[in-house]
Order: structure tokens, then sequence, then C-alpha cells
């Protein structure tokens, strides 16, 4: 087996990464969708969040897997960063479903997989010791598809670009994404001198997770040893995906599928469908997403402490002392700072939408897929992300969106 050695252009080959894009655009580009741009990070650093240390290559073997390897990983990342902790998943699952052979996967492929398929357990499908056994099973059997349909939560994915760019287009783009997730992105590896890898001309090879920059390029969490590298900026970047983990409906379309073919099997007894094997089990949820370390939004009320962090990050994120104090007042009014809030708006007796959280954030016009947050508990469990979202409704002059600051009742809280 080939190893990898920093600085050495001739080791410089194929590691897991084929692109289909020429072969069909359209098809490629299905499951595809447009995220919406909420702030995670607003440095744009992932560091805290990485998940354990794997290789996608064994001492017997290479898998060719760097699009799953990289996926997961970001998986690993977006759940420690909203749920305090991870776990070890089985990159067998998702190599045999998406069917991977050398030279390798598309990302999109392997995204898709994560999307659909959902993920199972390392202990379900572990390592082996030779590629023949790695490779299977082919196909995938229903117990394991129905623990990975199971699975609470489903990675999301958007391509940020698809044919290269020019380095300052490229460098703008990933800086702001990476407000919003760590990127899968498509790199020439490995040939590293001076320990900066750079791409010595030659066209992407391999797929791997940047998570964050430093003075000397971009941070890479890779699937092979060393797993943290430094990318030149020069580097060309072929392709790019950014990625959200939204909780999942994909138990709720498989309900809706069984219930389909278990309704055919009755009345036309043309298929027989093993359904004791099918019923997903549940598993042990993740716990829920823990309140952010650099500011502390636990004591409601005025100069307490959510009132000061909201302060904080009016002064991030540029707001004018004017706008500072009018958006706390704000706060105030709507919900007293406090991150739990909720207000009930009826028509005729009946309630037709609902304002949450420290912002008051209207369900029916910002809250679900495609909208400013993917759900109710993401408003009440993000209340930095949440704040700075109406920092910048502030200064693109939606101040009116909030009741309170349009019939100037924020006055009584300033």
């Amino acid at each position: 087996m080939n190893k990898i050695k920093e600085g050495n252009t001739s080791e410089i080959r194929n590691y897991g990464f084929k692109l289909n894009i020429l072969e069909d655009l359209a098809a490629y580009r299905l499951g595809a969708m447009e995220l919406p741009k909420i702030v995670l990070r607003p440095d744009g650093q992932w560091d805290d969040y990485l998940p354990k240390e794997e290789l996608q290559i064994t001492p017997n073997y290479e898998t060719f897997a760097c699009t799953i390897y990289g996926t997961e990983n970001i998986l690993q990342i977006l759940e420690k960063f909203h749920y305090g902790k991870t776990r070890e998943y089985a990159e067998r699952y998702n190599y045999n479903l998406v069917k991977i052979v050398p030279p390798g996967a598309d990302p999109h492929d392997a995204a898709e997989s994560f999307r659909n398929d959902g993920v199972i357990p390392l202990s379900e499908l572990p390592m082996t010791s030779t590629l023949e056994e790695y490779s299977k099973p082919r196909p995938m059997p229903n117990s394991y598809i129905a623990k990975g349909i199971a699975h609470p939560y489903e990675l999301r994915h958007q391509w940020l670009w698809t044919s290269p760019l020019n380095k300052e287009d490229r460098t703008r783009i990933i800086k702001e994404h990476l407000k919003y997730s760590p990127l899968g992105v498509s790199v020439t590896a490995w040939n590293c001198p001076n320990g900066i890898c750079i791409d010595s001309g030659q066209r992407n090879t391999h797929w791997t997770v940047l998570y964050g920059w430093n003075d000397q390029g971009w941070k890479i969490f890779d699937s092979y040893s060393l797993h943290k590298k430094i990318l030149s900026y020069d580097h060309q970047i072929e392709v790019c995906k950014r990625y959200q983990l939204v909780k999942s409906t994909r138990q709720e379309q498989f309900s809706l599928l069984q219930k389909i073919l278990q309704l055919l099997t009755k009345w036309l007894n043309l298929i027989d469908i093993p359904t004791t094997e099918l019923l997903p089990p549940q598993p042990e949820p993740l716990p829920e997403p823990s309140k952010p370390t650099k500011y502390d939004f636990s004591i409601a009320g005025k100069f307490g402490t959510a009132w000061k962090s909201v302060r904080i990050i009016c002064d991030e994120e540029g707001l004018s002392v004017k706008d500072k104090n009018d958006l706390c007042a704000t706060v105030g009014a709507e919900s007293g700072w406090k991150t739990n809030a909720k207000l009930e708006n009826k028509s005729n007796g009946k309630v037709w939408s609902s304002d949450w959280g420290i912002a008051q954030i209207n369900d029916h016009y910002h809250i679900g897929v495609g909208k400013s947050f993917p759900s109710v508990d993401y408003v009440l469990n993000n209340p930095e992300a949440v704040i700075r979202w109406m920092c910048k409704q502030w200064k693109a002059g939606n101040k009116n969106w909030w009741v309170t600051y349009k019939n100037g009742s924020y006055r009584n809280f300033l």
C-alpha cells in the first residue's frame, strides 16, 4: 500500500473523489436545495467541535471512501455543536448504499445517502480485515435501513460552486458560509511542503472537511493522517458544499409508505412485505442543545445576564449605540429577555401563529423548512443566533417587524 508522503508530488493520486457533473448536470443537482443562512459560528471557526479522528485507510486496504468519511465528519461536527456530543457511525452503511468502487464516489451521492438513508451505529457494521468484507452487504438489508431511517436528524446540503473560481471569489464565499456550517471541499491530495498543502497545478483527487482558517491557509480535518492540515489559500478547490442538520422527516415518510404497502398487500394480495422487519426501532435521542458558552442568557430582566449578552452581540454586529439601545429595549418589550417566551396570535378566537423565544420569532413567517430558522426548538435553544439575525434585520430596515417597536412601547424598556 502506498503511503502518503508530505511534499512528494509523485504520491498525488485519487483517494475516492469522483465528480459526475459533466455526465449529467441535472441529475447531479437533484436533491440539492437552497439552505437558510442561519449564523451558527460568527467567527467561522469549528475547532471546538471536531469529531474523533478516523482513517479511511487500513493496513490492508484502501476504502476509496473519502466522500463518506468527509460527509460523516461534517454530520458529527454539527451534532456536537447543536447537542454537545455525537456518536460513532458505521461508514460501511452509507458506503455500501452508495455502492462505492474504485476510484470512489461523487460527494453529492454521499450527501444524498446521509440525507435519505440516515446513519447507523458503528457497532452494527464495524471495520473489517479485507476490502471484500468491507464492501458488503450489497444490497443493504431492510433491518439496517430501518435503523438508518430512524436516526432523528437529517443532513441537508447545498452546492456553493461546481466549477473552479478565482481566489478572491473562493475566499469570500468560504468565509461567509463557514458561519453556517463546516464545508465539504474537493482538494488535490497531498503535497504539503513546509506543512502547507498545494495543488501543484493538478486536478482535485480527494474530498475532505474545511473547518476554518488562519494566517497560513484553510484548516482541513481529513480522513488521512495527519488529520489536521493547512491548505494553501492558492490551492484550487474545484467544488464545495455546505450543510445543515435538522430534525428528520424520514420516519414520517417511512410510516406513510409502509401503510401504503400494507394496503396494497391487503387489497391486491400481490406482494409480501416483511412489515415486522421494516418497523424502525426508536434510537436513544441526543440531548437537547446546550446553551452557548460565550454568552449567558440564564437571567432575564433589565441588567440581567441575557440583557448584557444582547448588548454584547449588538456591539459585535456593528450596531450604533442608539440602535443597540432600541433593539435591546425591543427585546425587553417582546419577551422580557426570556429565551423561552411564547405568545399566541389569535384571530376570531383561533391561534393562527405563535411568537417564540427571546426575540419573539413568528413561526408562520420565519420558522420551518426554507425559512430563516429550521424549527421552534432551534429558536428556543439558540438565542445568540436569534439575536444576531435580529441585528441583521435591524440594519436592513426591518425594525417594524417587531410590534413593540412599531407601536413605541419598547421605550418603556430603555
